[in-house]
């Protein structure tokens, strides 16, 4: 098995693009969906806020269960009934079907994420978990690129229905297929009382703290990519086509920081001090945004790219590092930050047009990138692992 262990893992790579497919395509839908169903601009938002919801509460859950079967069934059921309320949602009759629908993706995605690190994981030596979860994590920002791009000139050709029927069937499939590429790993060898170590987690205060930091640091990434290419048209003077190729810049900075994070991270000796360099950086490149100026843009649109998903990267390695949380709950700890930092970046949005209304982009990025320092004191009092 451990020689086909990078097969497990670029499987789990394209299981990873899928997810994000059945995830953000929809995106690109949402004016065909107003269109259709007669919907305003707050009513879209609600689709956001249903799917956002669901995979935020469904974190913890998804742990505890793969701490009590193991990680392959849950991150095997969590694939297959998203991509099959994904596939749902293209068939709803109504508004409230339809957020039905994205709430219940939501919530089965919640069981992929962190029981799929929790499944490839344990092949890999902790001086290679780095790389390994920074290719499983650039699935993601593939699939990002792919909805936002491909997907947008999909949706023009043949009607937003069948763009979201395809990937929810081929996420199905894919599902069949990875049950039998990893068929004899992740099984539960364990059969103690698994529910012994749930409120250790649950309590852990490392895990807090890094929940605490990702949500402050990697929540302002929801404000950017909602507000970026709005900000760039109508603030940097450009077309919205522009505007919208230098916002991708932020995943092409993601695919590219992923694997290069993941393997800093394996080398560095101090994982503390890289969070906070990581954090600081963040900091100054909202901050730089302030600058009218395309060669600003295209630099700091690809750094911060890098940068958040350093940010995202490092949290989730940390757990798997720590010996107090071990394999059994590795997910579990994932799922509790992923969990935390969902549910908190969900109000960065909102904030964040507050904040514009209230005293403009110039000085709401300056705010922003501030306020990324208030994580600083979170990750200095973290152990190292």
């Amino acid at each position: 098995m451990q020689r086909n262990r990078w097969a497990i893992l670029s499987w789990l790579f394209l299981d990873r693009i899928i997810y994000t497919v059945n995830w953000l395509a929809i995106s690109a839908a949402l004016p065909h969906i107003g269109y259709e169903m007669g919907l305003d601009l707050p009513k879209l938002g609600l689709l956001g806020t249903a799917f956002l919801v669901g995979i935020g509460i469904f974190q913890i859950p998804s742990g505890v269960l793969a701490a009590k079967i193991g990680s392959r069934p849950v991150s095997l059921a969590g694939l297959g009934l998203s991509s099959f309320f994904s596939a749902l949602s293209s068939l709803a009759p109504s508004f409230e079907t339809l957020m039905l629908a994205r709430f219940a993706t939501g919530a089965a995605m919640a069981f992929f994420f962190g029981p799929g690190i929790g499944l490839f994981s344990p092949l890999f030596s902790q001086r290679e978990r780095g790389l390994a979860l920074g290719i499983y994590n650039t699935g993601f920002h593939v699939g990002s690129m792919i909805s936002l791009g491909v997907w947008a000139n999909l949706i023009e050709v043949i009607g937003w229905r069948v763009s979201l029927l395809i990937p929810g069937l081929v996420g199905i499939a894919m599902t069949a297929a990875t049950a039998r590429v990893t068929m004899g790993i992740g099984s539960k060898d364990d059969n103690s009382e698994y529910t012994s170590g749930l409120g250790r987690i649950i309590r852990d205060r490392d895990i807090w703290l890094i929940s605490a930091a990702l949500t402050i640091g990697g929540g302002t990434w929801y404000a950017l990519t909602q507000f970026g290419i709005v900000y760039l048209s109508s603030e940097g003077g450009l077309t919205v086509g522009t505007a919208g190729i230098l916002a991708s810049l932020l995943a092409v900075g993601s695919i590219v920081g992923s694997p290069l994070s993941g393997r800093i991270y394996d080398v560095t000796k101090s994982k503390v001090i890289l969070l906070t360099i990581v954090n600081m950086g963040l900091a100054v490149g909202l901050c730089v945004l302030v600058f009218h100026n395309i060669i600003v843009f295209v630099v700091s649109m690809f750094i911060l790219g890098i940068l958040y998903t350093s940010s995202f990267t490092i949290s989730y390695l940390l757990p798997l590092q720590y010996r107090h949380i071990g394999e059994r709950y590795a997910p579990l700890a994932i799922g509790l930050i992923n969990g935390v930092q969902l549910l908190g970046g969900a109000v960065f949005p909102s904030a964040f047009a507050l904040s514009v209304k209230s005293v403009g982009f110039t000085m709401s990025w300056i705010l922003l990138g501030l306020f990324v320092l208030a994580s600083i004191p979170f990750i200095y009092r973290l152990r190292e692992p």
